[in-house]
């Protein structure tokens, strides 16, 4: 696929919130979904995407092999239970992942992957070892909203000419 042969990623609003659900469902049907989650999410996902992205181009090849793991470990989880813990902290998932691992004496990332897709309860044992809660999880979706808000009115602050040339903006002007 172009976009995740670019390191690109594929975020879809949850159907359970979308207005129009059948759009974003047929591109979770099509598995090429990476993230699902609520509207108001997206931006907070979107963000550290990108801040994955710059730290996996700097990572040493043992971080990007564990990004990677972590990565297909997290689709595994989500197509299997539905959940998308990768709005949890780092250290914890981790931190899960690394002991399911030595529980199997699995040392290799790759290995672990292709364990997982063999015995597919390890999915469910994984996840169950992943505690939820609002206090694990990253900072509410609202907050992130406002902070996301705040970054961009900064930015658009700086260069006035941006929304004085939006479509938006000349709808309203009659232009």
């Amino acid at each position: 696929m172009c976009i995740r042969d670019s390191l690109g990623t594929v975020m879809v609003q949850d159907p359970i919130t979308a207005e129009f659900p059948s759009m974003p469902r047929s591109v979770i049907v099509s598995g090429l979904a990476d993230y699902i989650a609520p509207a108001g999410e997206l931006p907070k996902l979107l963000a550290n995407y990108i801040q994955s992205y710059r730290s996996l181009r700097a990572a040493s090849p043992e971080e990007k092999r564990y990004l990677n793991t972590r990565t297909k470990i997290l689709a595994l989880i989500r197509s299997r239970t539905g959940e998308d813990y990768s709005i949890f902290k780092e250290s914890l998932i981790r931190g899960r992942i690394e002991r399911r691992m030595g529980l199997h004496r699995i040392t290799d990332g790759e290995d672990y992957v292709r364990y997982v897709q063999e015995h597919p309860r390890e999915i469910d044992f994984l996840a169950q070892e992943i505690p939820t809660g609002a206090a694990l999880r990253a900072p509410s979706s609202r907050a992130c909203i406002m902070s996301l808000k705040l970054i961009l009115v900064d930015f658009f602050r700086e260069d006035t000419s941006i929304i004085a040339n939006s479509p938006r903006n000349a709808e309203n002007s009659g232009v």
